[in-house]
């Protein structure tokens, strides 16, 4: 017989324990209560992920985890926040990229599959060690898609770097990278993530097959790493496509005199979201706040008039708000301050003209809009001209030409009938 005290330890004793159950699940994840799997500190991932079948979600409890990962099945793996923190203390190359056929070390790796989504936990590259590596291969890396979709969604992506002044200058430490290999393709969504402390990129979507939706996610490089290398926040590029929404980017410049400055045809500059040779589908590029870099948007060899720039902040970037590279671009309703030059157009190239055409509010900026030439090109800063016959008030002339036919019916009928007609 079960006496009244027993029972009322039973039930304290179920009560505590589905509240350690719970709260193990992490509290703003997607996924909570829906744990197929559960990891906790001391426990492999990698196991967890070997095991499980296409669907299940692996929830991973607090505590730092010192593995690299690789996900080629259908799963969801999330974290408890910020205290699941995935950091290797040495990685390997196991993946190749698909065009310099070189090796790939990311920390965590989305192989040739689709619906995966990783949330809600620290990938940190910290625990790496560099020392004595040259800037060759392996390409170091956080999170890499490959030729994989998915979403990678409320993480941090941290300290992707080589860790040392002597390799500073070496093209690598992407904390962000989605590729596709040919004949592949790669959709990704990367939302609300803070991506900090990266060396070359903070998110990389590049080569035909890939789509990425990058949408409000915070993105500054390893300052320390400044002065040696040009950075850029996000990048899309190689025939890769998508939309960037909402981000906020900044700290990406350089500072190495021989090498950068604010000449556009024969140095380099960081830049906060860079597009170079997108595909033909074109990229969206709004509400985005961007500063400190030094380029705040570039468009780089893009096929002309597929990119969208409108809803943009643009303050305090060191050398241009956006530029313009050899190709026509229309960029509207943004908001440029504190900038020397708002808006840079090039033509490098012979016989081609690059047309920048804008309606943009400056504050600040010492010239609005500045065109460079070299090798015969022409470039040409072109300010959005208003529809012919519109006031200065702004109202479209058809709207005029309504109201004044308006007026005319309301002072008629006022002479005929007393009041107007209702309708």
């Amino acid at each position: 017989m079960i006496t009244k005290a027993r029972r009322l330890f039973l039930v304290l004793s179920i009560f505590v324990l589905s509240f350690a159950v719970i709260a193990a699940v992490p509290s703003n994840s997607t996924y909570a209560l829906n744990c197929t799997v559960t990891v906790s500190s001391g426990s492999s991932i990698q196991s967890a992920i070997n095991s499980a079948s296409p669907g299940s979600v692996i929830c991973v409890g607090p505590g730092t985890f010192p593995e690299q990962l690789v996900i080629d099945k259908q799963i969801t793996l999330v974290g408890s926040g910020s205290a699941t923190i995935i950091r290797p203390t040495s990685i390997t190359g196991d993946a190749i990229h698909p065009v310099n056929n070189v090796p790939e070390a990311p920390i965590i790796l989305v192989n040739r599959t689709s619906g995966v989504v990783v949330e809600d936990l620290v990938v940190d590259g910290s625990g790496v060690s560099f020392a004595g590596m040259g800037c060759g291969p392996p390409l170091y890396m956080g999170v890499l898609f490959d030729s994989a979709s998915g979403t990678l969604q409320q993480a941090t992506i941290e300290n992707i770097n080589l860790g040392t002044s002597t390799l500073y200058g070496c093209q690598n430490g992407l904390a962000v990278f989605v590729q596709s290999s040919s004949g592949h393709n790669s959709v990704v969504t990367i939302s609300s993530n803070t991506v900090t402390n990266y060396q070359k990129n903070g998110i990389t979507c590049n080569f035909a097959g890939s789509d990425c939706n990058i949408s409000g996610n915070t993105v500054s490089p390893l300052s320390a790493a400044q002065p040696y290398i040009a950075s850029n926040g996000i990048q899309i590029a190689f025939g890769a496509e998508g939309s960037v929404t909402d981000n906020t980017v900044s700290g990406n410049e350089c500072t190495l005199a021989t090498y950068c400055s604010n000449d556009l045809i024969n140095a380099a500059q960081g830049t906060g979201i860079l597009l170079y040779q997108a595909g033909s589908s074109g990229v969206s590029i709004t509400g985005n706040t961007l500063s400190a870099n030094d380029i705040g948007i570039g468009m780089y060899l893009d096929p002309s008039g597929t990119v969208t720039t409108t809803g943009n902040t643009l303050q305090s970037n060191k050398y241009y708000g956006v530029v313009v590279y050899d190709e026509n671009e229309t960029v509207s309703g943004n908001t440029l301050s504190s900038t020397p030059v708002g808006l840079g157009v090039v033509s490098d190239t012979s016989g081609l003209t690059a047309i920048l055409t804008y309606t943009d509010s400056f504050s600040n900026v010492d010239t609005n809009c500045q065109a460079y030439t070299a090798n015969g090109g022409v470039a040409i800063c072109k300010v959005q001209q208003a529809v012919t016959g519109v006031p200065e008030f702004g109202a479209p002339a058809a709207l005029v030409t309504a109201l004044s036919f308006l007026l005319v019916v309301y002072l008629r009928q006022r002479l005929t009938v007393g009041r107007p007609k209702r309708f």
